[in-house]
């Protein structure tokens, strides 16, 4: 029955009419009624005692009937009842068929009370059922704010039994006592008011009033006791009312965020177990806790307190917080503990509070700082700084065993971990001491800051990288207190980036075609921001490659070829356009592409060695002759270089139409350090005569005297 308002009722059967019932289980039933009822809502309760004080009709003692009493929290303010109808049975006239209450919540701003019926008139808020015949329902209700202070009724007296014919209730005013602002129902009545039909000439009794002493001031319920075709009787309870008072204290620890106990501020919700507390007007809902048991005096505080019936289990929840963080986010940003947890009894006119403690939880967040500069050498070291930050309102201490850790990605490796922090394949961890709470909501407590050195290792891939960081999900509660929780895991990973694009290598190739051993050249490949390439090659074979140092090209680099010839070999070589395996080539200026990253570019010139140039000419000053006439011819042979043109054979044959063994013979001049052929004659001419010295400039004149002959023609 504990938190019921169900009426119990019993049919009598009518061959049990008129049978006693032990008294032993009638007062089992009224207790169970009675003084240990549990109540569990707001308001003013009514305390039923265990036994009934009076009886209206026949009190048969039968334990299968109910009793008629409002619902925790309401109190009696009005009376239902229903006559059987004449006629409706050749036996049974004037009794009563149905009977019930109505009830009204308690509301009070610690001056003045406001009783509320809870249903419509013309619907009892308790009740019997209704036996048949039964005619048109009759209400009657007590003025405003008036309470049934005791209760009366008529008895239909027969040869029998008499039975219940009408109700009565005296109803008084409800006041609160001053200072200390408990109920009370001190009296005297002030209304009277009937429900039933008295017939007449029938001989009718009138029972009562039962209640409104000193010790038992109210009417709490009835318990009707069945018949045949209708209500024998009704036992009348009475009572008094009790009413404490709930609130709530409200303390913090390790909270700095804003502690402020108002309406704008901290407030709570005033329960018991689950359920809200609430009576008409009057509600458990955003109450302004107390920040200590002394700031709750004996008189009532509507903004804090709401009035409860006593009982267990009464306790309050986090219902408001100050703007600054009453969003969704901080939910979880700390945890509540105490005796509004757990639930307290209050006792009658007890005004008490139970405690709540709100303890703040830390916020740990990650951020990282990536390496300055993209990687372009497997080993390059470069530095990556983590920093965790608490912005939650509670600290952390070291036996809270806290980590944040870093991944790695592979064939990377890290080194010169700072203290606290361990690796263990490719992930990095590191402990997370002492952090200072956030003053305030968005802002930032302690931080700790660990940097150490992460570098590529062959044969790691090249492109962009995360380098995850979190705080470290497997020990969300590294000790046993729950309160020291990081609270929000939606801000616990971030991403590190790691870059890595290989240098290009640059090597330089000369190729040397017809050299002369001992020819020199140098090969360079120069740039304004990264190191330069140069090659020196000397020719030992007439062809011959050869290859320079190899540099480091990064990505985007310029160079500017060059090649610059040995002192003596300027002239005498042509050069090929260069012509390199990557990047891109514009004229003389080499650019590293992204594609060469880890590649060996390697940029070729090719030097063909020219040899000497001999040009020879013939002319002569009268190119048109009769037959029989001499002609003289001038044969100019001419060496251009580079090179000398030692032994070239200088050969002239006769044409068609000529005699050159006329006299003169051939003359010969020389010039440009040239030499002239020895033993010239116009036949070994013809055969070819050698110039023995031929240097690049040289020149040789030879002067032929020739007679024009028409049989020759």
């Amino acid at each position: 029955m504990a938190g019921q308002s169900e009426m119990l009722v019993y049919r009598e059967h009518p061959q049990n009419r008129g049978k006693q019932i032990a008294c032993a289980v009638v007062a089992a039933t009224l207790a169970m009624l009675g003084a240990d009822r549990a109540y569990a809502q707001a308001g003013i309760g009514v305390q039923q005692n265990a036994t009934v004080t009076g009886t209206i009709g026949s009190n048969k003692g039968d334990p299968g009937t109910g009793a008629v009493a409002c619902p925790s929290g309401q109190i009696m303010t009005g009376i239902y009842h229903r006559d059987k109808g004449v006629g409706g049975t050749s036996s049974t006239v004037g009794m009563s068929a149905q009977v019930g209450i109505y009830c009204s919540t308690v509301a009070t701003d610690g001056n003045t009370v406001t009783l509320t019926q809870t249903t419509s008139n013309g619907t009892p808020g308790a009740s019997t059922s209704s036996y048949n015949f039964a005619l048109a329902p009759q209400s009657a209700y007590c003025n405003t704010n008036l309470v049934g202070r005791s209760f009366f009724g008529t008895e239909r007296n027969t040869s029998n039994a008499p039975w219940t014919s009408s109700i009565g209730l005296n109803c008084a005013a409800i006041t609160v006592s001053a200072g200390t602002n408990w109920f009370d129902v001190p009296g005297p009545d002030s209304q009277s008011i009937t429900a039933g039909t008295i017939e007449t000439p029938l001989n009718h009794v009138n029972r009562g009033p039962f209640c409104g002493t000193a010790a038992n001031p109210l009417v709490t319920g009835l318990f009707a006791q069945a018949g045949g075709e209708g209500w024998d009787g009704l036992n009348v309870y009475c009572g008094r009312l009790i009413q404490a008072r709930h609130s709530a204290i409200m303390t913090f620890s390790d909270f700095a965020w804003d502690k402020t106990l108002s309406a704008t501020g901290w407030r709570v919700d005033l329960r018991r177990g689950s359920t809200l507390l609430v009576s008409g007007t009057m509600t458990g809902s955003q109450r302004i806790p107390y920040a200590a048991a002394a700031n709750n005096g004996q008189g009532y505080n509507s903004a804090s307190e709401v009035y409860v019936v006593p009982n267990s289990g009464y306790g309050a929840i986090v219902s408001g917080r100050p703007s600054a963080f009453a969003g969704g986010a901080y939910d979880n940003a700390y945890v509540t503990t105490g005796s509004c947890v757990t639930g307290i009894t209050l006792t009658d006119r007890q005004d008490s509070s139970c405690t709540l403690n709100v303890d703040g939880r830390p916020d740990l967040t990650p951020t990282v700082v990536s390496p300055p500069q993209t990687y372009t050498v497997y080993g390059q070291t470069q530095p990556v700084t983590i920093t965790v930050s608490n912005l939650g309102p509670g600290a952390t201490v070291a036996g809270d065993q806290f980590r944040v850790r870093a991944t790695i990605p592979t064939n990377w490796v890290a080194s010169n971990l700072p203290t606290g922090c361990t690796q263990a394949a490719n992930i990095v961890t590191c402990s997370v001491g002492a952090l200072n709470a956030a003053a305030s909501p968005g802002a930032t407590g302690g931080t700790q800051s660990y940097t150490f050195n992460v570098a590529p290792a062959s044969p790691a891939a090249t492109g962009t990288f995360n380098m995850p960081v979190e705080v470290d999900p497997s020990i969300p509660n590294g000790d046993s207190d729950s309160a020291n929780n990081d609270y929000n895991a939606a801000n616990n990973t971030t991403n590190g980036t790691l870059v890595l694009a290989l240098n290009a290598t640059l090597r330089l190739s000369k190729t040397w075609v017809n050299a002369n051993v001992g020819d020199t050249a140098q090969l360079s490949a120069t740039s304004s921001t990264t190191p330069s390439a140069t090659l020196t090659t000397t020719a030992s074979t007439p062809s011959e490659s050869l290859f320079g140092s190899a540099v480091q090209a990064p990505l985007g680099a310029q160079f500017n070829l060059s090649e610059t010839l040995g002192a003596s070999n300027v002239g005498r070589y042509n050069a090929s356009a260069w012509s390199c395996n990557g990047g891109t080539v514009n004229g003389a200026v080499l650019t590293i592409a992204p594609g060469d990253s880890g590649r060996l570019v390697t940029c070729s010139i090719t030097n063909t060695r020219q040899g000497a140039d001999v040009r020879v000419t013939k002319t002569t000053s009268t190119p048109t002759v009769r037959s029989g006439q001499n002609i003289v011819w001038t044969i100019t042979a001419v060496n251009a270089g580079p090179d000398a043109a030692n032994n070239t054979v200088l050969q002239d044959t006769p044409g068609a139409g000529m005699d050159c063994s006329v006299t003169p013979p051939p003359t010969c001049t020389a010039t440009g350090g040239a030499t002239c052929p020895s033993n010239i004659t116009a036949q070994t001419l013809a055969s070819g005569v050698t110039i023995p010295t031929f240097p690049n400039g040289g020149q040789v004149v030879v002067t032929l005297t020739c007679r024009a002959t028409a049989s020759g023609l």
